[in-house]
């Protein structure tokens, strides 16, 4: 983008300098009659051009990450920067540059509509460059760009939060991984003794999961714990937080809720596994099982390590006592 604004200011002034030569000519059409010295690049023109400049360099970050958090596709969101920003440069650089002329509402208004097709332009490039140059990974030992890393400096907070998003993921099941649940459940542990609330935390493992792997392969395996982990996330509520705790074994961190209540949730996602994975035609669907810990702060602990202990200990408690079953206690 800041390449754009830039070469939007390069062939601005090259314009004016272009239409200055020939707008007195026999074929020129001028109906307000401006002066070709409207259109002369002045030093008045260049240090007005600048602040501008610089101004919506850093505008333009400011602008697209604002409107990145309200709007997903690529094409609106550089399309809208680039258009507010460009409106802002036009609106500078005309009114310090123009303000005294009588012609200056019929600059300003030109401008600005030729700085939205700019933008139309720009934003269509874009769309189609920025996923392909985002796609090509440098080879190992490959030299990188020198001027050319400004324009990754400025794209890198996007790379790095979209790495870190996906960093945060189980890439079998696409939920969340033990990462992002070790680091939240840190913070929904201290938000809920600020509060007083309860939390609570399931531990969930899928029974003979090692049968399904040997019986019906690896691939079939792995389809099985998808199918679980899209059961888990369609069965909780919007507040609640279902992560890949390791292997065949899920956590779901329940927010404001009692034991009791997480405890009848837990039941009835135990009876939702089996029938998902019969739905979803696992091979021996109906025998998937899963068997469930419970553990509440404050009642069972306060800290993260406490709390995973006990839900995991009833968890192999309930495993030893036959599986598919809830223990909260």
């Amino acid at each position: 983008m800041i390449y754009g604004l830039l070469a939007a200011n390069v062939s601005a002034s090259l314009l004016g300098v272009l239409v200055s030569q020939h707008l007195t000519g026999p074929l020129s059409f001028n109906p307000l009659a401006l002066s070709p010295a409207v259109f002369v690049q002045s030093p008045r023109l260049f240090v007005v051009g600048t602040l501008a400049l610089f101004a919506d360099t850093i505008l333009i970050i400011l602008v697209y990450e604002a409107v990145s958090r309200a709007l997903r596709p690529l094409f609106l969101r550089i399309w809208i920067s680039l258009a507010l920003v460009l409106v802002f440069d036009t609106l500078v650089f005309v009114t310090g540059a123009f303000v005294e002329n009588p012609a200056y509402t019929s600059i300003l208004l030109s401008g600005i509509v030729g700085k939205l097709a700019a933008a139309l332009i720009y934003a269509a490039a874009l769309t189609f460059y920025l996923p392909r140059a985002w796609a090509a990974e440098p080879q190992a030992g490959e030299a990188r760009p020198g001027l050319a890393d400004l324009f990754q400096v400025l794209t890198y907070r996007q790379k790095y939060e979209a790495l870190r998003a996906q960093a945060m993921r189980d890439p079998l099941t696409g939920i969340h991984n033990r990462g992002f649940c070790d680091d939240v459940l840190t913070a929904q542990l201290a938000a809920a003794q600020r509060s007083g609330a309860t939390l609570t935390v399931m531990l969930a493992d899928v029974d003979h999961f090692k049968r399904i792997n040997d019986t019906h392969g690896h691939a079939e395996g792995d389809r099985a714990l998808r199918v679980i982990a899209q059961a888990l996330v369609g069965a909780v509520r919007a507040s609640d937080i279902v992560c890949r705790y390791g292997g065949e074994e899920f956590c779901i961190i329940l927010p404001a809720t009692p034991l009791e209540a997480a405890t009848q949730f837990a039941d009835r996602v135990r009876e939702e596994v089996p029938a998902a994975c019969v739905r979803a035609g696992i091979s021996g669907g109906a025998r998937i099982t899963v068997t469930v810990g419970l553990a509440a702060c404050p009642l069972d602990g306060t800290n993260l390590d406490a709390l995973m202990q006990v839900a995991d200990r009833r968890l192999y408690r309930g495993k030893d006592a036959g599986r598919d079953r809830v223990v909260a206690s």
